[in-house]
């Protein structure tokens, strides 16, 4: 049979054989990767320090502590504590930005892409479930690549929540063919999950008969082990969830979310198109296999180390509760029995004279070449994992003082994981980005109306389809974020700019210089920057038609609002100076950049005035400059005009 005689899952239009197809290409592969969820359970029941029968939740429900042939119980989980130290190098130190970037675009298209950087952050701090925020989310996924082999960040559109669902799951949850995969590009993918029969079909009303009537978790055949039974396991569905990606015209992509016998996603009796060329999922891993979309995680690394750890342990604490008794060795009928058995500080003991006097002997226990064995294998583990003893434990090299040359070390010990902190950072920053604009495109294509609320104040809003651009007409990169741009040096640096283009005055220059750093200025500064962010953005939307409307008194339209002599000026400075400089690079109007100057120039006014105010105060405070001193009276009775001697 030739291959295009082949009918794949995608190719069938057929709902209920669509479905079959599916269901079968999942249970074969679950067959295939069983190997894989064996070493998911060795590596999970190591991290969790328990013993884990399976995948499924209610395999934690045990007070069991996890032993193994060499020893009674794991006394210390360094496999645990080098992935918490990893992961706190990797995902607890960064919170990665996004930029859009339109190379080739006029200035109202790279607002537009501003616009999406705001849209994509408030989407990433949006609460997701029991999470704070996505990036959180993107932790977790990390986390499980670094226990297990695969960790995956699921990004889909929720039409009747209004919002963007970002979650976590662990990579065995997710099915690839491994030829299919074999460049880390599988064609195909397949999620494997269980739902709560009544949300779904609040999801999918018109399949609410078949999702009820679907066979729930014990109906499903070797399942139940992975994701477990529940008091109440008649609520709950095996989902197959599968993607094929759009190749062509000749070969598009599909979509089927199959539910017992049933393809509940709508595909108008067909299977539900895809034409994206990326699966809605970001795959985070540790270290790459050389094939395939899985890598090597750090549990991988250590686990036998750890396991011979434990195993040296064990030996030294049964060398130290058998063989370190003390032994005394007395003349028979020369010491008195109570004697030697009394337990008080200080024992006096006396013999008969002329007979032995008692030896006593306290045996070394554990051998110097135990203990070093167990120092090895414990500095291997830190060697082959990457993680420095002094980063897993908070501590500070000793010698080590001089804050240039913590941050040398510190630099030196991050260089083993720069390769898993950029590609966290590019999944993170790139690839969720791209995902949160795709399901913002299909929520928007649902419900056009659909508005987003910016981070920091929930009274302002965007319409989403207003700024939503093409992939083509943008890139997406990380932001390089160097630090605060609010810091002394960067006052300084941007004063001495804004003075060199005779933005400000030597006044305004003076004050920067002398105030960089006092608390006044960093007290209650989050206000005032909010409302500089405010008028920036403002001026950077403003057309003449929005200014034209503003002055008719069109609440919407745009005014402009000159600066107060009760703001921190030297903030405004700063903050609206930096945003000016970032402007003009990008290509603003002129129309749009004269505000910049204008209220730069009106707060260097009010400075010098400010300025000069003060120094008028002071002149008026000062004492009268002293002259020559007038002549003294004669004293009485003198005649006039003797002088006085």
């Amino acid at each position: 049979m030739a291959a295009d005689d082949l009918e794949l899952w995608h190719q069938i239009k057929d709902g209920k054989k669509r479905a079959s197809a599916v269901r079968a290409t999942c249970n074969s592969l679950e067959k295939t990767e069983l190997k894989r969820r064996q070493r998911w359970i060795r590596n999970t029941s190591l991290y969790e320090a328990r013993p884990l029968a399976g995948l499924n939740p209610d395999a934690y429900f045990t007070d069991h502590e996890l032993t193994h042939e060499d020893w009674d119980v794991l006394r210390m989980n360094m496999a645990r504590m080098l992935v918490n130290a990893a992961h706190a190098k990797i995902a607890g130190k960064q919170k990665p930005k996004t930029q859009f970037v339109v190379t080739n675009g006029d200035w109202s298209m790279k607002r537009k892409a501003k616009k999406q950087e705001r849209i994509n952050e408030a989407l990433m701090l949006q609460r997701q479930g029991s999470s704070s925020d996505a990036w959180e989310q993107t932790m977790r996924a990390q986390i499980f690549a670094m226990v297990g082999d695969l960790g995956v960040v699921k990004t889909s559109a929720n039409v009747e929540g209004e919002t963007i669902d970002i979650r976590a799951y662990p990579g065995y949850q997710f099915l690839f063919d491994p030829v299919d995969a074999m460049d880390g590009q599988p064609l195909s993918l397949f999620h494997v999950y269980p739902v709560d029969a009544y949300k779904l079909a609040a999801q999918f009303p018109k399949y609410r008969e078949q999702i009820l009537e679907a066979p729930d978790l014990s109906g499903e055949t070797g399942w139940a082990s992975v994701y477990g039974r529940t008091s109440d396991i008649s609520r709950i569905r095996l989902v197959r969830e599968a993607w094929r990606l759009h190749i062509s015209e000749r070969d598009p992509g599909a979509h089927a979310v199959v539910v017992g016998e049933c393809d509940i996603a709508d595909g108008g009796g067909k299977p539900e198109a895809y034409t994206r060329n990326f699966f809605p999922c970001e795959f985070y891993v540790w270290e790459q296999f050389l094939q395939g979309m899985c890598g090597t995680s750090i549990i991988d690394n250590v686990y036998h180390l750890t396991m011979e750890y434990n195993a040296a342990s064990q030996r030294m604490s049964e060398a130290e509760r058998v063989g370190s008794n003390q032994m005394v060795f007395v003349e028979r009928g020369t010491v008195k029995k109570e004697s030697l058995e009394s337990n008080i500080a200080k024992v006096i003991v006396e013999v008969d004279k002329g007979s032995m006097p008692p030896v006593f002997n306290t045996p070394n226990a554990i051998s110097q070449s135990s203990v070093a064995w167990a120092a090895r294998m414990r500095a291997d583990g830190h060697d082959v994992s990457g993680v420095s003893e002094m980063a897993a434990t908070g501590e500070k090299q000793p010698g080590v003082e001089a804050a240039s040359a913590i941050r040398l070390v510190a630099q030196l010990g991050t260089e083993r994981f720069s390769v898993q902190w950029q590609a966290y950072e590019r999944r993170t920053a790139v690839g969720q980005a791209r995902q949160n604009m795709a399901a913002l495109q299909d929520l928007v294509a649902a419900k056009p109306d659909f508005k987003v609320k910016l981070h920091g104040d929930q009274s302002e809003e965007l319409k989403a389809s207003d700024f939503i651009l093409d992939e083509d007409k943008y890139i997406i990169q990380p932001y390089a974020v160097p630090g605060s741009v609010n810091g002394p040096p960067d006052r300084v640096s941007l004063g001495n700019e804004l003075f060199d283009r005779q933005i400000i005055g030597q006044q305004s220059l003076a004050r920067i210089h002398e105030s960089k750093d006092t608390p006044s200025e960093i007290a209650g500064g989050g206000t005032w920057a909010k409302l500089f962010e405010r008028y920036i953005e403002s001026w950077l939307d403003a057309t003449k038609e929005s200014e034209a409307n503003g002055l008719a008194g069109d609440p919407k339209g745009f005014r402009y609002r000159p600066p107060i002599k009760w703001m921190p000026l030297t903030d405004a400075i700063v903050q609206i100076g930096r945003a000016y400089a970032d402007a003009e690079m990008e290509g603003a109007e002129d129309f749009n950049l004269q505000f910049f100057l204008r209220f730069l120039g009106d707060c260097d006014h009010y400075i010098e005035q400010m300025a000069a105010q003060q120094a008028a105060q002071a002149a008026a405070a000062a004492p009268p400059p002293a002259g020559p001193m007038p002549p003294m009276a004669p004293p009485m009775g003198a005649p006039a005009g003797v002088p006085i001697q």
